[in-house]
């Protein structure tokens, strides 16, 4: 039972959102006939039996009741029949059927006031009958209804009359005549309700697809009532053209839209009549809109519909094609106002059908206008001979201008062709044409047109060329000149320029006038000669510009030097090109740069000479060494048995081959210097340390000179300095070294250091005085110059190469330092050398032991290629005990390394330079080895040469270290116990 009242109640809210007139007519019309059919014809029946059956036992008075009963149990029967028959429209049926039975009553209440009470049976019978009428159609069925309701008034009367015994027939068919006439007024209202039923319900159907539709629409629409100018509709649109979110319903337009209190002045709708329609533009919110309205009705309302399509951007088009329309108004009235005053620049028109290949139309232009030509020829070039004696047009723009090229160009997305040719026109003129196609599409029929225009661009492709050869030459006059017929076109003409006594348009006339500016005759006669038009084209048969140079007067009076170039602008045509460019500031620019070239060329010179007199410094200074190197080395070959003598001879081999070394040292860093490629090697280092070494080296020197020396350190900010020491020990030992060099025996040599902490670094001051020769004060300037000495018997008496400053002001400022010198001749030199260093308090430099380090048990594998290095090499590592396997090439030393067992050698010393297989590429194949012994590898580069460049291929060849050549003891000691002594 509770699911029966769920099921009802849940019935009833659809019902409630639903249209309940026009769903239970179809349902009724198309579901439920048949069962109303029945129903109706066993109520006839059942009334008939039920009259008969009253008269037969006389019971009359009960007549009234008894059919009431059987109408309840009728009303209920269709009920229950209704519902069943279809359960989702039995309930909306049964609504309407009780409402039809509120209106039998109301009906039945009348007639029973008519009546007074005791007709109200047959009223009653005539009511209930139509009220089946409302639910049974077609029109045959009301026919049918209407017959069963009269005999069910007939048999009604007849029971009571014959109940009463009062058969008054004239009474009888007055209650018969009632009943009909009753019976027809209420079908025809219940059909002009329906059918106004009807109507509304198809207006409702329509205005909710209309609505859906424009809700779904780009195009804003609203509706309001024409009177009331209450909105009875915005589709989403509207709503976002107006920012309107909130509810609408019973506002007014003119609020809602506009935010006035009053309606629009001029509004449309007051005026407008039935099928017109009402059209403006309007701006709303910066934005234009088309709006369009019309008289509508709007569910039974007289309303105003007004549609708003935007054409904000379609207004912008408009303006710009207005705007481009007036541009190219103007410019075709520039261009028909030259055409009027020079020859016609199109020449011709025509229209192609590409699909047909046939021309339609062809114009050939005239100073008298246009001549139509009925031309049937396809052939591009033949058509051009409609207004040309000879047409140059390559192969290829004809075939590209051909049906069939201009058609596969459009099938390519091609919309417009341009080409330019050289045409000789009837009168013996030549000139350039372009021709532009624009290729379209007829919209009836499909056909491929071709729009070609032929336009004359002779003085535009003058000047493109001459453009051309402006910006490669530069002008101050432009001419061009027919050769064949002398006529001349003045294109430029510039601030020298002397204006002619009459305009003059031949080249003769020109040219005399030209002649008058020249200064003396026979200038004149020259230029005359020279600039004759056959002249010129006897020269540019072998050259390509042919150069005249004049000196001219200005306008000013003054002569200037003036170049003519004379070239071919088209050689087809026979245009010359005569360019008058003024060359008097290039003649003095060139004068100046050929100054500047000599003095150039004698800093070269001097530059030269002082390379030469460095070579022939450098010579010596290599010759000395070497000589001691090589007389020392027969000596100690020949003094075997006296060993202390030995010793001093060898003590003095290796102060000549340090010096020798040094000398190629200086020479290197300055080459590396020079060519930027020169870096400081930063590492930390002990300050103490580096001072007591630069002593060391200085007070020797100087005791071998005989010259006082005196070290002076006044404050330290850390013992441990981060830079390259080095370089900074290269720079003091230099300074040092000169000042003990230049300082005669008794002189002092004074140094002194002070360190200041400088934004998180130090400030190193380190002064260097002598009160030797000194230096002249014209050669300050120059004394950090490379290969300058300030005397070239300097480096007879003193040696030197002249670098050593140089090198030593260019380390000093990749220091973020300089040197600078005071000097006074024969009084002494200051120098003071400027550098900044990192230091850190926390830890001590690494001390390097390697006085007592022993490698035993170690197998080192010596890869060089050069005999006498083997031995050394193999000497100093057989000294630290170690066991040594050589290989004479990196291929070699690759083979010995695969055919070792994992981990046999502990570290490898590879030159770079070798035949066979070079040191980097043997790196390479060993680190990429299938072993793991090969990745850990220490493999350590010696190579001559030393620079940056060499450390980053090493390096990236999986090096461990590089060492250069020659390699220092201590430091190979030290580089081996780095990476094989833990």
């Amino acid at each position: 039972m509770m699911k029966f009242w769920e099921d009802w109640k849940e019935k009833l809210k659809k019902f409630l959102k639903a249209d309940v007139l026009a769903e239970c007519r179809q349902q009724v019309d198309h579901e439920n006939r048949v069962v109303l059919c029945v129903l109706n014809s066993s109520m006839v029946c059942l009334s008939f039996m039920l009259a008969f059956y009253i008269l037969w036992r006389k019971q009359a008075d009960y007549y009234h009741e008894h059919m009431c009963i059987l109408y309840a149990a009728l009303f209920l029967i269709l009920l229950f029949v209704s519902f069943y028959s279809k359960r989702d429209s039995g309930i909306r049926l049964s609504v309407l059927i009780a409402v039809e039975y509120v209106a039998i009553g109301s009906c039945f209440a009348m007639n029973h006031i008519i009546f007074g009470g005791r007709e109200s049976t047959t009223a009653y019978y005539l009511l209930v009958g139509l009220a089946f009428c409302f639910l049974v159609r077609p029109i045959q069925m009301y026919l049918m209804q209407a017959g069963i309701t009269c005999i069910l008034a007939v048999s009604s009367c007849l029971v009571r009359e014959w109940n009463y015994a009062k058969l008054d027939l004239i009474n009888t068919m007055l209650m018969f005549g009632m009943s009909v006439v009753l019976s027809s007024i209420v079908m025809w209202f219940r059909m002009e309700i329906l059918k106004k039923l009807d109507d509304r319900e198809k207006v409702l159907g329509i205005t909710e697809l209309y609505q859906s539709v424009l809700d779904e629409s780009q195009t804003a629409a609203y509706v309001r009532d024409i009177c009331t100018y209450e909105v009875l509709y915005l589709n989403r649109k509207a709503k976002e053209i107006f920012h309107i979110n909130e509810k609408y319903a019973g506002k007014n337009c003119y609020t809602l839209f506009y935010q006035q209190k009053i309606p629009c002045q001029g509004c449309p709708a007051a005026e407008l009549k039935r099928d017109k329609i009402w059209q403006r533009e309007k701006k709303i919110n910066e934005r234009f809109y088309q709006a369009k309205g019309k008289i509508i009705d709007w569910c039974g309302r007289e309303a105003y519909v007004e549609y708003l399509t935007d054409i904000t951007d379609t207004k912008k088009m408009e303006t710009q094609m207005r705007t481009a329309h007036e541009k190219l108004q103007q410019k075709y009235q520039e261009e028909m106002m030259y055409r009027d005053a020079v020859s016609g620049e199109i020449l011709t028109t025509s229209r192609l059908n590409l699909t047909k290949r046939v021309v339609e139309d062809m114009r050939v232009g005239t100073k008298d206008g246009y001549e139509k030509m009925y031309a049937k020829v396809t052939d591009f070039r033949s058509r051009m001979y409609a207004y040309a004696k000879k047409v140059y047009l390559t192969e290829e723009q004809n075939q590209r201008l051909s049906p069939d090229g201009m058609l596969d160009a459009f099938k390519d997305g091609v919309n417009s062709l341009s080409e330019e040719y050289v045409a000789q026109l009837d009168s013996g003129r030549y000139v350039w044409v372009r021709v532009e196609v624009n290729l379209l599409q007829k919209p009836e029929n499909g056909e491929i047109i071709a729009f070609i225009y032929n336009h004359d661009v002779t003085r535009e492709s003058k000047l493109k060329q001459i453009l051309e050869c402006i910006m490669t030459f530069g002008y101050d006059e432009i001419y061009t000149v027919d050769e064949y017929t002398g006529q001349m076109d003045e294109f430029v003409s510039g601030q020298y320029a002397l204006d002619s006594q009459a305009e003059q348009d031949q080249y003769e006339g020109e040219l005399q006038c030209l002649a008058d500016r020249v200064e003396t005759p026979e200038e004149k006669k020259r230029l005359s000669e020279a600039m004759e038009l056959s002249n010129i084209r006897e020269h540019l048969k072998s050259q390509d510009v042919y150069i005249v140079e004049v000196p001219l007067r200005s306008k000013n009076g003054k002569y200037r030097q003036k170049q003519i170039r004379c070239m071919y602008l088209n050689q087809q045509t026979g245009t010359l090109l005569l360019m008058l460019s003024d060359v008097e500031d290039i003649v003095k620019e060139e004068k100046e740069k050929q100054e500047q070239l000599e003095k150039a060329l004698k800093m070269a010179e001097a530059a030269n000479e002082a390379k030469t007199k460095f070579l022939a410094g450098m010579s010596h200074e290599i010759r000395t060494p070497m000589n001691a190197i090589i007389g020392l080395n027969s000596m100690i070959r020949s003094s075997l048995d006296d060993r202390e003598q030995v010793l001093d001879y060898t003590e003095k081999l290796d102060s000549a081959s340090q010096y020798l070394l040094a000398l190629l040292n200086d020479i290197l860093d300055m080459s590396r210097i020079e060519s930027g490629s020169m870096k400081l090697a930063i590492r930390a280092f002990e300050g103490d340390k580096f001072w007591d070494n630069v002593n060391m080296l200085a007070k020797a020197q100087a005791v071998m000179a005989g010259v006082g020396y005196s070290f002076e350190r006044r404050k330290t900010i850390s013992e441990v300095y981060i830079g390259d020491s080095t370089r900074l020990e290269q720079i003091m030992v230099n300074l040092i070294n000169n000042a003990v060099k230049f300082t005669p025996k008794g002189g002092n040599v004074n140094v002194s250091v002070a360190e200041q902490e400088t934004d998180g670094r130090v400030q190193l001051t380190a002064v260097v005085s002598d009160n030797g020769i000194g230096i002249a004060k014209d050669f300050l300037p120059k004394v950090f110059e490379i290969f300058t000495q300030e005397h070239e018997e300097n480096t007879r008496v003193y040696g030197g190469s002249g670098l050593g400053l140089s090198i030593a002001r260019n380390y000093a400022r990749m220091m973020d330092g300089d040197i600078t010198v005071e000097s006074a001749e024969g009084k002494g030199t200051v120098f003071t050398v400027t550098a900044k260093l990192d230091f850190d308090r926390r830890k001590k430099a690494r001390k390097e032991r390697t006085e007592n380090i022993s490698f035993e048990g170690k197998r080192i594998l010596l890869v060089e290629d050069h005999p006498l290095n083997v031995i050394v090499a193999k000497g100093l590592l057989e000294k630290k005990q170690f066991e040594v396997v050589t290989a004479e090439n990196g291929k070699k030393a690759v083979e010995l390394v695969t055919d070792a067992p994992e981990y046999y050698f502990d570290a490898i010393l590879m030159d770079i330079r070798m035949p066979v297989l070079d040191g980097i590429e043997a790196a390479r194949q060993i680190r990429a080895l299938d072993r793991a012994d090969v990745k850990e590898l220490p493999i350590i580069a010696m190579t001559a040469n030393a620079g940056d460049e060499d450390r980053r291929q090493t390096k990236e060849a999986g090096m461990s270290e590089h060492l250069a050549k020659p390699i220092d003891p201590k430091l190979l000691y030290t580089t081996l116990q780095k990476f094989i002594l833990p």
